[in-house]
């Protein structure tokens, strides 16, 4: 068992990690928090710190130096920025992590595109669908440009919206966390999506996916229905042996 602290982040890895009880035990900092007075806060109890490369600050590539012959520290690259990598400068005081989509030249592991929640999304059993999409805000800062055509008043479509960061919108529903998304993607027979971060969970969940720069025409479920995609890919590899591989 190992203790690891992440960073509190709406990331998909992030998401993710807490479910792993078996193998570690998660604690999570805001970005806000003091890196140092939380580590102290935590008895020092950690094994692996690992600081997403869009929530680095001074003080954590501070304490990285500080740190980084005592603790293993990994720096999750979880957006596109060659300049803050350049920036953050920690050589082989750390190792990578970067998200699957993202490329770069530096030495790091890559997580797989077909990475699932192995605890969730197994033995999944497919209900009646309703005659509704759903589209995941994650990382999006606002609603896209592609999506609004689609809301009301313009149309009548059925789609409900989560996980938006201050997105006012009353077809955006709130947040949901990892179960919760998977039950959502259950009942509904449409996922549309601009970021394919959940296409694998869509699909293992019997859903209908639709890319939005095909649906800007639609007027109904109907129509998005006959532009609608399935993956073929149907081999998953799991956080859990993720973890396993690259934590343990």
């Amino acid at each position: 068992m190992k203790n690891i602290c992440i960073t509190k982040s709406n990331d998909k890895l992030n998401r993710n990690l807490p479910y792993y009880k078996k193998y570690i035990s998660v604690y999570e900092i805001n970005s806000s928090s003091s890196i140092y007075q939380s580590y102290y806060a935590m008895k020092e109890n950690i094994d692996i710190f690992i600081f997403n490369l869009s929530m680095m600050t001074k003080e954590i590539v501070s304490f990285i130096k500080d740190f980084s012959d005592q603790k293993t520290c990994f720096v999750y690259i979880d957006i596109s920025d060659n300049q803050k990598i350049k920036d953050v400068n920690l050589g082989d005081k750390v190792r990578y992590i970067t998200k699957s989509h993202i490329d770069t030249d530096i030495e790091s592991i890559k997580l797989p595109n077909n990475v699932v929640n192995d605890l969730i999304y197994s033995q999944v059993n497919i209900a009646e669908k309703k005659n509704q999409a759903v589209y995941f805000l994650d990382n999006d800062n606002s609603i896209p440009n592609s999506l609004l055509p689609l809301l009301y008043p313009y149309t009548k479509i059925p789609i409900k919206m989560f996980n938006g960061e201050n997105i006012q919108h009353y077809q955006h529903l709130g947040h949901l966390n990892e179960t919760s998304r998977k039950n959502i993607l259950l009942e509904s027979s449409i996922m549309l999506y601009s970021d394919p971060c959940y296409n694998n969970e869509a699909q293992i969940c019997g859903c209908n996916l639709v890319n939005l720069e095909k649906a800007k025409d639609c007027n109904s479920v109907s129509d998005l229905l006959s532009v609608s995609s399935n993956l073929t890919n149907s081999s998953y590899t799991s956080y859990g042996q993720f973890i396993k591989d690259f934590l343990l």
